[in-house]
């Protein structure tokens, strides 16, 4: 049954129905009221708001009460900080010159964009063949973690391209470059860290130290823009209420043990469980870094990394998950993917965290178990994989591809 040809129909079916999905939300919409109950743009208000600011006057990016009567009316009065550093808000200065369902239709598809590249950059790095490249692009689009994402118009799916694109450029020995890449992620701090932090372990000093220099030419130019003290502002504004809120509203919605520790435990409990925990599954991530630092293994450990560990990590960042998938239904066969994918929706619901905790849980086992065979793998055994039909690095000759299209074969 688990033909290319099926797949690539059922998931053809599959994103023509979330298409249309979207379009009936959005077409239906009265103001950002959806015809489902639902707020139309998900969290696009937030990087509006900044766009706006940013163009309008700079200064108030630092003030919460700004940032929450430029988004007020998108929000039902509500307040969702735009809680990057605020230089990145200068990107969406454009969004704030259109209409706001004008400004997130064009960040949805620029946010399926990248995980479409990210996904290319994947099956690249996994040695993914056609015709099961078409059969990712598929599974990854309609994947419940990147659809929550990219509808919600979230930027987990950047991230993902971010980790990928560097990975990618550090097989090809392009460290410098690899570097720039990966130092983008600083526009998320918490996740920036992790991932620098393991690409050193791994080795890639030349990508780290370019990725640290971008991080502090953005420091430095946000200190120009804003002041020497920005950091102290936006801490004390911005991040105070982004991570009260967190542990506040959505302790529910994450995908970290950490996290949930942090926000169900009573003070100080839940900042001494959180970080011992953190700190375990941290020198976890660097002995795996240490043992497996080629870039097949480094981009599903830098998304597993985030994923248990950041601060942050909700429902919606379970896109970078579609590396850790994707190696899986290679050294374990696709009932492993498919049964992932199928999954997948269940744990974008309101549902008990330890439930998405341990759905992550389990891929990471399962990717780390398979972790010293996979990597003492052989060109005979890539070779071998490759003559099973239902396998994504089966690579078929042109009577036997004709046959799983439904042509006739001779």
């Amino acid at each position: 049954m688990l033909t290319p040809a099926r797949l690539r129909r059922f998931g053809t079916a599959v994103a023509g129905a979330l298409v249309i999905a979207f379009v009936v939300t959005l077409v239906s919409a009265d103001g950002v009221a959806t015809i489902a109950g639902g707020r139309l743009g998900g969290d696009w208000a937030p990087f509006r708001a900044a766009g706006v600011l940013a163009r309008t006057n700079p200064a108030t990016l630092l003030d919460a009460a700004a940032q929450q009567r430029e988004m007020s009316a998108f929000l039902d009065g509500r307040f969702a900080p735009f809680p990057y550093p605020p230089i990145f808000a200068f990107l969406f200065v454009p969004a704030g010159m259109v209409s706001f369902a004008s400004g997130y239709v064009a960040w949805v598809i620029l946010l399926v964009a990248c995980l479409l590249l990210a996904t290319r950059l994947t099956m690249d790095l996994l040695a993914v063949v056609p015709p099961w490249r078409t059969v990712g692009y598929l599974g990854s689009v309609t994947y419940a973690g990147s659809f929550v994402s990219y509808g919600g118009a979230q930027n987990a799916s950047i991230t993902l391209l971010l980790i990928a694109a560097g990975t990618w450029l550090l097989a090809r020995d392009q460290p410098v470059l690899a570097g720039f890449v990966l130092g983008g992620l600083w526009f998320k701090p918490q996740f920036a860290i992790p991932v620098l932090g393991l690409v050193l372990v791994a080795g890639h000093l030349r990508a780290t130290a370019t990725a640290a220099a971008v991080g502090v030419g953005l420091w430095g130019l946000s200190a120009v823009v804003f002041g020497l003290d920005w950091v102290t502002i936006w801490a004390n504004q911005i991040l105070a209420i982004t991570d009260a809120g967190n542990q506040a509203f959505n302790t529910g919605n994450t995908v970290s043990l950490v996290e949930y520790l942090r926000g169900t435990l009573d003070a100080p409990w839940n900042e001494i469980a959180g970080m011992a925990l953190a700190v375990a599954l941290g020198v976890g991530f660097i002995v795996l870094a240490r043992r497996y630092p080629q870039p097949t293994s480094l981009l599903p450990l830098l998304c597993l990394a985030i994923l248990t560990t950041a601060p942050h990590a909700l429902r919606y960042e379970l896109v970078l998950l579609v590396p850790v998938i994707g190696s899986l239904a290679i050294s374990r066969g696709l009932p492993w993917a498919l049964g992932s994918w199928a999954l997948a929706p269940l744990m974008v619901l309101e549902i008990h965290p330890l439930v998405r905790v341990a759905y992550v849980a389990v891929l990471a086992s399962a990717w780390v178990a398979d972790l010293p065979d996979r990597d003492k793998s052989s060109v005979q055994n890539q070779s071998a994989l490759r003559m099973a039909p239902n396998h994504p690095q089966y690579h078929p000759s042109d009577e036997q591809r004709r046959g799983a299209e439904g042509e006739p074969t001779a």
